[in-house]
């Protein structure tokens, strides 16, 4: 199904874009988008309750108090969004930076919403937090290895490191704040 989502794609892709390359980009943007959301509802069987959990950075306290299934989670959530955000910059021309972060976190908001409605999944801040970590990543490889005009990027990727640096601080103070050390 994803293979067929490609090759719909790519063919859009050619005649919007006027080009080969987009055209493969559009295709393989579109194939895994498709792939996200089949995982992420599509996959998942519905359960009886509504279920959310809204406490930011809960699962770190899982983590430390002996869930390594957590740490798994977190970081799966984290590289799931990466291709999502090394693609969309290739996509996109006009307001390209306010595209390339809004979109994902539309997204991520989208699936969250859409799994508590469902009763497809659990509604996690943690998963819009490290879904748009994952993005965010991934604008950022796509800059540092394939944008040439880097003076030009300089405020994204600003905006970028500053979301990383605040994430891994707030990470550090609800260390320091659940286990006092």
């Amino acid at each position: 199904m994803a293979l067929g989502v490609f090759f719909i794609g790519t063919i859009i892709g050619k005649k919007t874009y006027k080009g080969a390359g987009k055209g493969i980009l559009l295709g393989l943007f579109l194939a895994y988008l498709f792939l996200v959301l089949t995982i992420t509802l599509f996959y998942r069987g519905t359960s009886e309750r509504y279920t959310f959990a809204r406490k930011p950075f809960w699962s770190y306290t899982e983590y430390w108090s002996g869930s390594e299934f957590m740490l798994v989670e977190l970081l799966l959530n984290i590289i799931m969004f990466s291709p999502i955000g090394l693609l969309m910059p290739g996509l996109v021309r006009k307001h390209r930076y306010l595209k390339c972060i809004s979109f994902p976190l539309i997204l991520t908001v989208t699936i969250e919403i859409t799994q508590y409605f469902t009763r497809r999944g659990l509604f996690q801040t943690d998963d819009m937090i490290h879904n748009f970590l994952g993005a965010l990543l991934g604008i950022l490889l796509f800059f540092v290895l394939f944008e040439k005009n880097r003076k030009k990027n300089k405020g994204v990727l600003i905006f970028i490191l500053g979301y990383i640096a605040v994430y891994f601080l707030c990470i550090l103070a609800l260390y320091l704040f659940t286990y006092r050390v």
